[in-house]
Protein backbone atom coordinates (compact mmCIF):
# COMPACT_ATOMS: atom_id res chain seq x y z
CA UNK A 1 0.00 0.00 0.00
CA UNK A 2 1.15 3.14 -0.72
CA UNK A 3 -0.98 5.88 1.39
CA UNK A 4 0.04 9.36 0.97
CA UNK A 5 0.92 11.90 4.39
CA UNK A 6 -2.01 14.30 4.11
CA UNK A 7 -2.20 15.68 7.61
CA UNK A 8 0.74 15.66 11.13
CA UNK A 9 -0.21 16.85 14.31
CA UNK A 10 1.79 16.98 17.24
CA UNK A 11 1.37 16.23 21.22
CA UNK A 12 3.05 13.45 23.05
CA UNK A 13 3.67 12.08 19.96
CA UNK A 14 2.91 13.26 16.02
CA UNK A 15 0.02 11.64 14.66
CA UNK A 16 -0.14 11.40 11.02
CA UNK A 17 -2.91 11.07 8.60
CA UNK A 18 -2.88 8.87 5.54
CA UNK A 19 -5.29 8.28 2.74
CA UNK A 20 -5.82 4.42 4.50
CA UNK A 21 -4.57 4.45 7.97
CA UNK A 22 -3.67 6.97 10.90
CA UNK A 23 0.12 6.31 12.39
CA UNK A 24 1.53 7.20 15.23
CA UNK A 25 5.56 8.38 14.86
CA UNK A 26 8.16 8.95 18.04
CA UNK A 27 11.39 9.00 18.74
CA UNK A 28 13.25 4.98 19.11
CA UNK A 29 13.41 5.67 22.99
CA UNK A 30 11.20 7.90 25.13
CA UNK A 31 14.29 10.10 26.19
CA UNK A 32 15.29 10.77 22.67
CA UNK A 33 14.28 13.67 19.92
CA UNK A 34 12.26 12.22 17.31
CA UNK A 35 14.80 13.12 14.16
CA UNK A 36 15.01 11.61 10.54
CA UNK A 37 17.46 9.04 11.29
CA UNK A 38 16.03 8.31 14.78
CA UNK A 39 12.08 7.79 14.84
CA UNK A 40 9.30 4.61 14.85
CA UNK A 41 6.39 4.58 12.97
CA UNK A 42 3.15 2.27 13.41
CA UNK A 43 0.05 2.14 12.14
CA UNK A 44 -3.03 2.86 14.46
CA UNK A 45 -5.86 2.67 12.90
CA UNK A 46 -6.96 1.70 9.45
CA UNK A 47 -9.84 4.09 8.31
CA UNK A 48 -7.94 6.62 6.59
CA UNK A 49 -8.64 10.44 6.60
CA UNK A 50 -9.74 13.13 4.44
CA UNK A 51 -7.11 15.84 4.03
CA UNK A 52 -8.37 18.56 6.60
CA UNK A 53 -6.21 19.05 9.50
CA UNK A 54 -7.63 18.45 12.24
CA UNK A 55 -8.77 19.97 15.99
CA UNK A 56 -6.88 18.67 19.09
CA UNK A 57 -9.30 18.84 21.52
CA UNK A 58 -8.00 17.99 24.94
CA UNK A 59 -6.22 14.76 24.21
CA UNK A 60 -8.40 13.83 22.06
CA UNK A 61 -7.65 14.30 18.04
CA UNK A 62 -11.22 15.25 16.01
CA UNK A 63 -10.46 14.11 12.53
CA UNK A 64 -12.47 13.55 9.32
CA UNK A 65 -12.56 10.28 8.09
CA UNK A 66 -11.89 9.42 4.46
CA UNK A 67 -14.82 10.13 2.67
CA UNK A 68 -16.62 12.81 4.70
CA UNK A 69 -19.20 11.20 6.59
CA UNK A 70 -17.58 10.13 9.42
CA UNK A 71 -16.26 12.09 12.16
CA UNK A 72 -13.44 10.19 14.18
CA UNK A 73 -12.09 10.89 17.75
CA UNK A 74 -8.38 9.28 17.96
CA UNK A 75 -7.52 9.00 21.65
CA UNK A 76 -4.98 6.67 23.08
CA UNK A 77 -6.73 3.85 24.87
CA UNK A 78 -4.13 2.43 28.12
CA UNK A 79 -6.07 -0.91 27.63
CA UNK A 80 -4.73 -2.15 24.37
CA UNK A 81 -1.65 0.77 24.27
CA UNK A 82 -2.24 1.90 20.82
CA UNK A 83 -4.66 4.73 19.72
CA UNK A 84 -8.27 3.75 19.04
CA UNK A 85 -10.72 6.25 16.60
CA UNK A 86 -14.09 6.55 18.14
CA UNK A 87 -17.11 7.22 15.50
CA UNK A 88 -17.95 10.46 16.82
CA UNK A 89 -21.61 10.80 15.16
CA UNK A 90 -22.50 7.40 15.05
CA UNK A 91 -25.85 9.19 16.45
CA UNK A 92 -26.18 11.51 13.79
CA UNK A 93 -24.26 10.19 10.82
CA UNK A 94 -27.23 11.33 8.80
CA UNK A 95 -26.15 15.17 8.96
CA UNK A 96 -23.30 14.49 6.47
CA UNK A 97 -24.62 11.75 4.77
CA UNK A 98 -27.65 13.75 3.57
CA UNK A 99 -25.68 17.02 3.24
CA UNK A 100 -22.62 16.82 1.90
CA UNK A 101 -19.43 15.91 3.37
CA UNK A 102 -17.25 17.74 5.55
CA UNK A 103 -14.78 20.09 3.88
CA UNK A 104 -13.42 22.37 6.94
CA UNK A 105 -13.45 22.02 10.83
CA UNK A 106 -12.62 24.56 13.68
CA UNK A 107 -12.51 24.50 17.18
CA UNK A 108 -14.10 26.66 19.57
CA UNK A 109 -12.35 26.68 23.04
CA UNK A 110 -14.44 28.88 25.08
CA UNK A 111 -16.65 29.10 27.00
CA UNK A 112 -17.46 25.54 25.57
CA UNK A 113 -16.24 22.55 23.79
CA UNK A 114 -17.72 23.13 20.28
CA UNK A 115 -16.34 21.59 17.29
CA UNK A 116 -17.44 23.39 13.95
CA UNK A 117 -18.07 22.01 10.63
CA UNK A 118 -18.98 22.85 7.13
CA UNK A 119 -20.65 20.46 4.63
CA UNK A 120 -20.50 20.02 1.10
CA UNK A 121 -23.52 21.70 0.16
CA UNK A 122 -22.63 25.00 2.68
CA UNK A 123 -24.30 23.78 5.74
CA UNK A 124 -22.88 24.77 9.28
CA UNK A 125 -22.80 22.25 12.03
CA UNK A 126 -22.11 22.34 15.19
CA UNK A 127 -21.05 19.07 17.80
CA UNK A 128 -20.76 20.29 21.19
CA UNK A 129 -18.21 17.93 22.99
CA UNK A 130 -17.40 17.55 26.43
CA UNK A 131 -16.01 14.38 26.62
CA UNK A 132 -15.52 14.00 30.76
CA UNK A 133 -19.15 14.70 30.76
CA UNK A 134 -20.22 12.32 28.04
CA UNK A 135 -21.52 14.91 26.20
CA UNK A 136 -21.45 14.52 22.15
CA UNK A 137 -24.60 17.12 20.75
CA UNK A 138 -25.07 17.21 16.92
CA UNK A 139 -26.84 20.41 15.81
CA UNK A 140 -27.38 22.00 12.30
CA UNK A 141 -27.18 26.14 11.93
CA UNK A 142 -29.39 27.28 8.65
CA UNK A 143 -27.99 30.90 8.34
CA UNK A 144 -30.63 33.46 7.45
CA UNK A 145 -30.84 34.82 4.02
CA UNK A 146 -30.80 32.84 1.03
CA UNK A 147 -28.35 32.48 -2.17
CA UNK A 148 -30.29 31.53 -5.84
CA UNK A 149 -33.54 30.86 -4.18
CA UNK A 150 -31.96 27.93 -1.71
CA UNK A 151 -30.26 28.85 1.65
CA UNK A 152 -27.34 30.91 2.31
CA UNK A 153 -23.96 29.21 1.72
CA UNK A 154 -21.68 29.05 4.30
CA UNK A 155 -18.07 28.74 2.65
CA UNK A 156 -15.67 28.54 5.58
CA UNK A 157 -15.44 28.53 9.05
CA UNK A 158 -12.82 29.35 11.47
CA UNK A 159 -12.07 30.17 15.50
CA UNK A 160 -10.19 32.52 16.73
CA UNK A 161 -8.76 32.90 20.54
CA UNK A 162 -10.70 35.71 22.31
CA UNK A 163 -10.75 37.39 25.56
CA UNK A 164 -12.28 36.01 27.18
CA UNK A 165 -14.20 33.65 25.18
CA UNK A 166 -12.91 32.50 21.16
CA UNK A 167 -14.36 34.24 17.95
CA UNK A 168 -15.82 31.89 15.97
CA UNK A 169 -15.78 33.76 12.03
CA UNK A 170 -17.58 32.33 8.77
CA UNK A 171 -17.71 33.42 5.31
CA UNK A 172 -21.23 33.17 3.79
CA UNK A 173 -22.40 33.50 0.18
CA UNK A 174 -25.86 35.04 -0.46
CA UNK A 175 -27.80 36.62 -2.98
CA UNK A 176 -28.67 40.26 -1.79
CA UNK A 177 -30.29 42.87 -4.24
CA UNK A 178 -29.85 40.41 -7.27
CA UNK A 179 -26.16 40.18 -6.61
CA UNK A 180 -23.99 37.04 -5.28
CA UNK A 181 -21.89 38.54 -2.14
CA UNK A 182 -20.07 37.24 0.21
CA UNK A 183 -20.03 38.19 3.95
CA UNK A 184 -17.24 37.34 6.89
CA UNK A 185 -19.49 37.09 10.05
CA UNK A 186 -18.79 36.89 13.35
CA UNK A 187 -21.32 34.30 15.34
CA UNK A 188 -22.39 36.27 18.75
CA UNK A 189 -21.38 35.11 22.19
CA UNK A 190 -23.55 33.07 24.43
CA UNK A 191 -26.56 35.62 26.08
CA UNK A 192 -26.09 35.96 29.71
CA UNK A 193 -28.50 38.16 31.48
CA UNK A 194 -27.52 39.68 34.92
CA UNK A 195 -31.21 39.98 35.31
CA UNK A 196 -34.71 39.16 33.86
CA UNK A 197 -34.61 42.68 32.67
CA UNK A 198 -31.28 42.47 30.90
CA UNK A 199 -32.96 42.36 27.00
CA UNK A 200 -30.69 44.99 25.84
CA UNK A 201 -27.54 42.57 24.79
CA UNK A 202 -29.64 40.05 23.22
CA UNK A 203 -28.19 39.13 19.24
CA UNK A 204 -30.54 36.19 17.78
CA UNK A 205 -30.54 37.49 13.61
CA UNK A 206 -27.43 36.50 11.40
CA UNK A 207 -25.68 39.45 9.53
CA UNK A 208 -27.44 42.23 11.78
CA UNK A 209 -25.75 45.86 12.96
CA UNK A 210 -26.82 47.49 16.27
CA UNK A 211 -27.42 51.09 17.10
CA UNK A 212 -26.72 52.74 19.93
CA UNK A 213 -27.04 56.38 21.00
CA UNK A 214 -30.12 58.97 21.43
CA UNK A 215 -33.30 58.36 20.29
CA UNK A 216 -34.33 57.59 16.56
CA UNK A 217 -37.44 56.14 14.74
CA UNK A 218 -35.24 54.95 12.14
CA UNK A 219 -31.56 53.63 11.24
CA UNK A 220 -29.47 53.84 8.23
CA UNK A 221 -26.02 51.64 7.30
CA UNK A 222 -28.09 48.89 5.98
CA UNK A 223 -26.72 48.60 2.60
CA UNK A 224 -25.80 45.11 2.98
CA UNK A 225 -28.80 44.29 3.60
CA UNK A 226 -30.41 45.78 0.49
CA UNK A 227 -33.90 44.39 -0.38
CA UNK A 228 -34.13 42.28 2.19
CA UNK A 229 -36.97 41.54 4.93
CA UNK A 230 -35.59 42.13 8.24
CA UNK A 231 -36.44 41.93 11.58
CA UNK A 232 -35.98 44.70 14.59
CA UNK A 233 -35.03 45.09 17.74
CA UNK A 234 -35.92 47.99 19.74
CA UNK A 235 -34.81 48.62 23.38
CA UNK A 236 -35.25 44.57 23.85
CA UNK A 237 -38.80 44.29 22.48
CA UNK A 238 -39.48 43.02 19.00
CA UNK A 239 -41.22 45.75 16.10
CA UNK A 240 -42.93 44.51 12.77
CA UNK A 241 -40.12 43.22 9.97
CA UNK A 242 -39.34 45.72 7.52
CA UNK A 243 -37.43 45.41 3.54
CA UNK A 244 -34.72 47.29 3.51
CA UNK A 245 -34.90 50.00 1.19
CA UNK A 246 -31.86 52.78 0.57
CA UNK A 247 -29.59 51.35 2.75
CA UNK A 248 -32.40 51.97 5.87
CA UNK A 249 -35.48 50.78 7.82
CA UNK A 250 -38.16 52.47 9.99
CA UNK A 251 -39.26 51.42 13.72
CA UNK A 252 -42.95 50.69 14.12
CA UNK A 253 -44.25 51.75 17.54
CA UNK A 254 -42.03 54.53 18.79
CA UNK A 255 -38.41 55.15 18.56
CA UNK A 256 -35.25 53.85 20.56
CA UNK A 257 -31.71 54.08 22.07
CA UNK A 258 -30.67 50.63 20.98
CA UNK A 259 -31.64 49.28 17.54
CA UNK A 260 -30.39 45.79 16.52
CA UNK A 261 -31.61 44.94 12.42
CA UNK A 262 -30.86 42.08 10.71
CA UNK A 263 -31.90 38.46 9.11
CA UNK A 264 -34.60 36.06 10.85
CA UNK A 265 -33.78 32.50 11.41
CA UNK A 266 -35.47 29.82 13.44
CA UNK A 267 -34.44 27.34 16.24
CA UNK A 268 -36.50 23.74 16.34
CA UNK A 269 -36.20 21.11 18.38
CA UNK A 270 -38.03 17.53 17.56
CA UNK A 271 -38.02 15.17 20.45
CA UNK A 272 -37.33 11.44 19.47
CA UNK A 273 -39.96 9.11 19.99
CA UNK A 274 -41.27 8.80 23.71
CA UNK A 275 -40.46 5.89 25.92
CA UNK A 276 -41.75 6.10 28.83
CA UNK A 277 -42.55 2.38 29.35
CA UNK A 278 -46.02 1.03 29.74
CA UNK A 279 -47.91 -1.43 31.81
CA UNK A 280 -46.77 -4.62 29.83
CA UNK A 281 -42.77 -2.84 29.05
CA UNK A 282 -41.33 -0.54 26.74
CA UNK A 283 -43.84 2.45 25.04
CA UNK A 284 -42.21 1.62 21.25
CA UNK A 285 -44.51 0.49 19.15
CA UNK A 286 -47.64 0.94 21.19
CA UNK A 287 -50.54 3.56 20.81
CA UNK A 288 -49.87 6.97 23.18
CA UNK A 289 -51.04 10.32 23.87
CA UNK A 290 -48.53 13.57 25.07
CA UNK A 291 -51.84 15.32 27.32
CA UNK A 292 -49.52 17.65 29.11
CA UNK A 293 -46.34 18.71 28.60
CA UNK A 294 -43.55 20.40 31.10
CA UNK A 295 -41.34 22.70 29.80
CA UNK A 296 -38.27 24.11 31.73
CA UNK A 297 -36.16 27.30 30.62
CA UNK A 298 -33.80 29.38 31.85
CA UNK A 299 -33.93 33.02 30.37
CA UNK A 300 -36.35 32.93 27.56
CA UNK A 301 -38.70 34.56 26.13
CA UNK A 302 -41.57 32.94 23.99
CA UNK A 303 -41.62 29.83 21.96
CA UNK A 304 -44.24 28.23 19.78
CA UNK A 305 -45.41 24.67 20.48
CA UNK A 306 -46.77 21.26 18.76
CA UNK A 307 -47.10 18.01 17.91
CA UNK A 308 -46.73 19.19 13.89
CA UNK A 309 -44.99 21.94 11.82
CA UNK A 310 -48.56 23.04 10.41
CA UNK A 311 -50.04 23.08 14.34
CA UNK A 312 -48.06 25.40 16.01
CA UNK A 313 -49.36 27.01 19.32
CA UNK A 314 -47.43 30.57 20.45
CA UNK A 315 -47.28 30.11 24.12
CA UNK A 316 -47.45 33.76 26.08
CA UNK A 317 -44.86 34.93 28.42
CA UNK A 318 -46.72 38.27 29.36
CA UNK A 319 -48.88 38.78 32.50
CA UNK A 320 -51.17 40.82 33.10
CA UNK A 321 -49.27 43.81 35.41
CA UNK A 322 -46.50 43.59 32.54
CA UNK A 323 -45.75 46.97 30.70
CA UNK A 324 -47.82 46.80 27.24
CA UNK A 325 -44.71 49.20 25.55
CA UNK A 326 -41.82 46.99 26.21
CA UNK A 327 -41.36 42.87 26.08
CA UNK A 328 -42.46 41.01 29.06
CA UNK A 329 -39.03 40.11 31.43
CA UNK A 330 -36.76 37.10 30.80
CA UNK A 331 -38.37 33.50 32.40
CA UNK A 332 -37.06 31.23 34.21
CA UNK A 333 -38.80 28.00 35.44
CA UNK A 334 -41.79 25.51 34.13
CA UNK A 335 -44.07 26.13 31.60
CA UNK A 336 -46.81 23.43 32.15
CA UNK A 337 -48.91 23.56 28.04
CA UNK A 338 -51.89 21.03 27.23
CA UNK A 339 -51.29 19.60 23.84
CA UNK A 340 -53.99 19.37 21.49
CA UNK A 341 -52.66 16.14 20.54
CA UNK A 342 -53.96 12.45 18.63
CA UNK A 343 -53.22 8.71 20.20
CA UNK A 344 -50.58 7.69 18.01
CA UNK A 345 -47.02 5.56 18.26
CA UNK A 346 -44.32 8.13 18.47
CA UNK A 347 -45.28 11.03 20.19
CA UNK A 348 -43.08 13.26 19.15
CA UNK A 349 -43.55 17.07 19.63
CA UNK A 350 -41.68 20.18 18.23
CA UNK A 351 -40.74 23.70 20.23
CA UNK A 352 -39.89 26.53 18.04
CA UNK A 353 -38.73 29.48 17.96
CA UNK A 354 -39.28 32.18 15.29
CA UNK A 355 -38.52 35.53 17.33
CA UNK A 356 -35.34 37.09 17.94
CA UNK A 357 -35.32 36.39 21.86
CA UNK A 358 -33.53 33.92 23.81
CA UNK A 359 -34.93 29.99 24.51
CA UNK A 360 -33.10 27.99 26.43
CA UNK A 361 -34.72 24.61 27.24
CA UNK A 362 -33.28 22.50 30.23
CA UNK A 363 -35.63 19.82 30.27
CA UNK A 364 -38.96 18.57 28.34
CA UNK A 365 -41.09 16.65 30.25
CA UNK A 366 -44.04 15.15 29.01
CA UNK A 367 -47.16 13.56 30.57
CA UNK A 368 -47.79 10.43 28.73
CA UNK A 369 -51.23 8.62 28.43
CA UNK A 370 -49.89 4.77 27.06
CA UNK A 371 -52.48 1.99 25.89
CA UNK A 372 -51.56 -1.44 24.98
Amino acid sequence: KINSILWAVTGPVLLAGTVGAEWQVKAQSINDALTPTNYNAKEQTSWGSENIVPERVGQSLIYVQLGGVTIRELVYSYDIDSFVANHLNIVADHIFRDRGKAIDIAYERNPFTRIWFVTENGELVCCTYEKGQEVTAWNRHIIGGSYAGDMSVVESVESLPGTPNDEVYIIVKRTVNGATVRYIERIAGDFWPKSDLDKVNMSFMDSHLSYSGVATSSVSGLDHLEGEEVQIMGDGSVRPSKTVTGGAVSLEGGSATKIKVGLAYQSLVKTFPIEAGSNSGTAQGKVKRIQALVVRLNSSIGFSHGIALNKMTKLSFRATDDPMDSSPPLFSGDKKITLESSYDTLSQYYVLQDQPYPLTVLALMPQLVTHR
